[in-house]
């Protein structure tokens, strides 16, 4: 079976909800955009209410009632209400809520915005080598990518070239292990094409929670998501997930619209409003997702967002958010939330990606996420995407870059060591990615001046022994702790780093896609 990718036509930089950046053709594009996006506007007419636990089901029907509102959904788990209020008094009605002492907190229902253009198609570019195209997981300085030639508007390839080692580390974490079918992916995003070749052995479900009538992925983001954190691997076809052997349930949080009604082919706006995110978290808690992972972001703080990520936290989920595309050090959300791991995005140099935002006080970690081509705004991130971008061909392939593809990278490792480690927790797998993320890049950048950790690295990730778990000791006080000491619940004669933990031998695997 060929594998093919799609070059499209238009603009696809979206960088307040949804972090990617997608391909586009035949407009030139620069690295960094010249003016950040507007913030994007609430639901005209909602209001989220959460009330607090004294207060009685008279006192919140007065409260409704005097505000003119009807609750039009609940959110039972975290006590949060969504109002629909009459239009152009979204004010009005918070700050009558806020004058009420039984009232915990009352906020919009922020809305987040992507906005891509797909232009018409030109025919599919047969790409010859898919893992070579997946520098992210193992970069040994080969060519990849491609890029529209000026003058002849045609694709040529390869147009980059990679620097070696500015990656995860992925086929020698391979090497110990596949992760399991046991561990869940929640991806919260525009859909998933779960019929693609490379993930329809793994959706377990699709569930809407947005007004969209269908669950079809017609953005295209999502897709690429999913297939980045678990695609599947050595089946002879596309490319390969980080978690091999993972499953992913996809939870539609964003809804499209046609940039121009009646033309889908000119792409779409998707609007993620915050009572569906909500809803989707709380659901993914209850439903045995182990690991979260949300591509979206903007700048409102949300009391309402931040209650349902303390939720799935306190329920066991690990919570994974893009830091945005800002290129700032701006906190964007529910990235910047305690309980998330916020992912800034590096690229093939591994040098901090030109639109990503940063901050070594809040952002967690870094992951490749790709850079841009300043002639045609093609990404480096190489997964794939929906049929329907190809002329229906079903393995269907295209380059995108965003913390929205980092993300899911830090998601992928996430399931990984969730599946290897002993007694994992989400406190334990946690640990495990910022202890062991790399703190200097392939030509030593100081990854610490963008993070607070560093870099994921999946092989890292997969040998560290979080701080709850027995760290072998120089009990032959050699100084060194080595095969010669005998560690606690580490077998006899088992190799010992220098930071104590069991060593796991580097064995590079190229996997068969």
């Amino acid at each position: 079976m060929k594998n093919w990718k799609i070059a499209t036509a238009g603009t696809a930089f979206c960088a307040v909800l949804i972090l990617c950046s997608g391909a586009s053709a035949g407009i030139s594009k620069a690295n960094k955009p010249d003016k950040k996006p507007p913030k994007p506007q609430p639901v005209e007419n909602q209001v989220l209410v959460s009330f607090k636990k004294n207060a009685s089901a008279s006192e919140k029907a007065a409260l409704h009632s005097k505000a003119k509102g009807n609750v039009v959904k609940k959110i039972q788990k975290i006590g949060i209400e969504v109002v629909e209020v009459p239009d152009g008094t979204v004010s009005d009605a918070i700050k009558a809520y806020k004058k009420n002492s039984k009232v915990a907190f009352a906020e919009p229902n922020y809305r987040r915005t992507l906005t891509t253009a797909e232009g018409s198609l030109p025919a599919p570019y047969n790409v010859s080598n898919n893992f070579t195209e997946q520098w992210h997981l193992d970069n040994t300085g080969q060519g990849f990518g491609a890029e529209m030639n000026p003058v002849t508007f045609e694709d040529t390839a390869p147009a980059y070239w990679g620097t070696p080692d500015a990656d995860i580390d992925a086929p020698e974490g391979w090497a110990l292990t596949h992760g399991s079918p046991d561990i869940k992916i929640a991806i919260l995003d525009s859909g998933v094409e779960c019929s693609h070749p490379d993930l329809d052995g793994k959706c377990i479900e699709q569930v809407n929670f947005t007004v969209s009538t269908t669950l079809t992925d017609l953005v295209g983001h999502g897709t690429h998501v999913a297939s980045i954190a678990a695609a599947e691997t050595d089946n002879d076809i596309g490319t390969a997930g980080v978690a091999w052997e993972s499953k992913i349930g996809s939870l539609k949080v964003c809804y499209e619209i046609e940039l121009i009604p009646g033309f889908p082919e000119y792409g779409y706006t998707a609007y993620c409003d915050d009572a569906d995110v909500i809803e989707a978290i709380t659901y993914a808690a209850d439903n045995g997702y182990q690991v979260i992972n949300m591509s979206l972001a903007g700048p409102d703080d949300s009391a309402a967002i931040e209650a349902a990520v303390n939720y799935a936290w306190e329920n066991g989920a690990v919570i994974v958010a893009g830091a945005g595309n800002n290129y700032d050090m701006v906190k964007q959300y529910p990235a910047a939330y305690e309980n998330v791991i916020s992912v800034a995005s590096t690229d093939h140099y591994d040098n901090l990606s030109s639109f990503s935002t940063f901050g070594n006080d809040w952002v967690s970690v870094a992951a490749p996420g790709g850079a841009l081509s300043m002639i045609d705004g093609k990404g480096t991130i190489f997964a794939a995407v929906p049929g329907a971008y190809c002329g229906g061909i079903p393995d269907c392939y295209n380059w995108k870059s965003g913390t929205s593809m980092a993300t899911p990278i830090v998601s992928g490792i996430a399931a990984m060591v969730w599946s290897y480690i002993a007694d994992p927790t989400n406190t334990a797998v946690r640990d495990c990615i910022e202890s062991s993320a790399e703190k200097t890049g392939a030509l030593n950048q100081d990854f610490l001046a963008w993070t607070k950790y560093g870099r994921v690295n999946l092989h890292g990730a997969l040998v560290c022994i979080p701080p709850e778990f027995p760290v072998c000791p120089d009990t032959d006080g050699d100084g060194v702790p080595d095969a010669n000491d005998e560690c606690p619940d580490t077998p006899a004669n088992t190799p010992i780093n220098s930071n104590g933990c069991p060593a796991k031998p580097k064995v590079v695997v190229i996997p068969l896609l």
